[in-house]
């Protein structure tokens, strides 16, 4: 499903709401699977944002949310919280998920 994301913590932390507004989303298609995880060493939940305009090739536009729960959802809009492994450093990392919709302003 093509959405916006917004990662909503930064170097394990929580980032406050005010901070919320400076970030910018990444615009990609979302996909929740189970697969086998190098880093975990096991089958687990993840999420990836790919890529939408390289069609199949499945590039990766943020690190996959490892062993990824859906938190919450309220009519367009998603949460998933999971771990994020980046440059070796694995951290908590909260996703919040805007589907796109054609011709509709930008979140």
């Amino acid at each position: 499903m093509k959405a916006w994301v917004t990662r909503l913590w930064e170097e394990g932390r929580q980032l406050p709401p005010w901070r919320h507004g400076g970030i910018y989303p990444v615009l990609g298609e979302v996909s929740f699977c189970e697969a086998t995880s190098p880093e975990m060493r096991r089958n687990l939940h993840q999420v990836h944002v790919f890529d939408y305009r390289h069609g199949p090739s499945k590039i990766d536009m943020l690190p996959p949310l490892l062993d990824a729960k859906l938190v919450s959802m309220s009519g367009d809009i998603l949460s998933f919280s999971g771990l994020e492994t980046s440059m070796g450093k694995t951290t908590a990392q909260t996703w919040r998920v805007v589907l796109y919709r054609e011709g509709e302003p930008n979140v």
